[in-house]
């Protein structure tokens, strides 16, 4: 629906910086970790856009047929919102208000805080018959045990995992952006859905009236 062709860009913006927070944690490059809490700051604002532009660009798309709905454009909207969100399941709900919340705080008090580790990461896909040829030795493989990485590994980097603190029940920064990305993209396709059903029953409402006041001028 070209109508949110906004509220689609910004749903882009998000997924580019959830990218951007993927390649901080998986590069084998020195990074420096500020960079990480700049594109999270980036992410959380993108995905409050999304919600944003989607309210006003809905608005503008329902306000003509106001009459029809028998409400006004904001006033629907707000109660599809409520609607879609109650349907969540409470997981989900959790994760959409958990980073709303993030967004507001990055906003008005300060930077979310962020807990980092250190984390090996292998530098080349594995091939286990190197393994079991003997090119790789005992204490290769003991270390690898204890860095948590495959035992064909010959040569690893240090790389970074970044965590919300423990309290907030989401401490996986990664795995939590994915999942809110993932709601977003269903919040954008649920509203496309809603917007298009409802121009169409409203198209044929005014189809029928205009039928009815035919038939009684007739």
């Amino acid at each position: 629906m070209d109508e949110l062709a906004s509220t689609r860009d910004k749903l882009g913006e998000a997924g580019f910086f959830l990218g951007k927070l993927q390649e901080e944690c998986s590069s084998p490059m020195p990074r420096e970790p500020i960079h990480f809490r700049y594109y999270l700051s980036a992410f959380l604002n993108a995905g409050y856009c999304v919600r944003q532009h989607a309210r006003t660009e809905a608005v503008c798309i329902l306000r003509p047929i106001r009459k029809e709905m028998k409400l006004s454009g904001r006033t629907a909207y707000e109660h599809w919102e409520m609607k879609w969100e109650s349907d969540l399941q409470t997981s989900e709900k959790n994760v959409w208000d958990f980073m709303n919340n993030n967004r507001g705080q990055e906003v008005h008090k300060g930077r979310v805080e962020t807990v980092q580790k250190e984390k090996a990461v292998p530098h080349e896909r594995g091939n286990y018959s190197r393994l079991l040829s003997g090119i790789i030795d005992e204490t290769t493989v003991r270390m690898n045990q204890e860095l948590g990485l495959p035992l064909w590994t010959t040569a690893w980097f240090t790389a970074y995992d970044h965590y919300f603190p423990d309290a907030t029940g989401f401490p996986d920064i990664l795995k939590t952006g994915r999942k809110y990305q993932s709601l977003l993209q269903r919040f954008v396709e649920a509203l496309e859905q809603m917007l298009d059903g409802t121009l169409k029953a409203a198209a044929g409402s005014e189809k029928n009236e205009g039928q009815v006041l035919q038939s009684r001028t007739g």
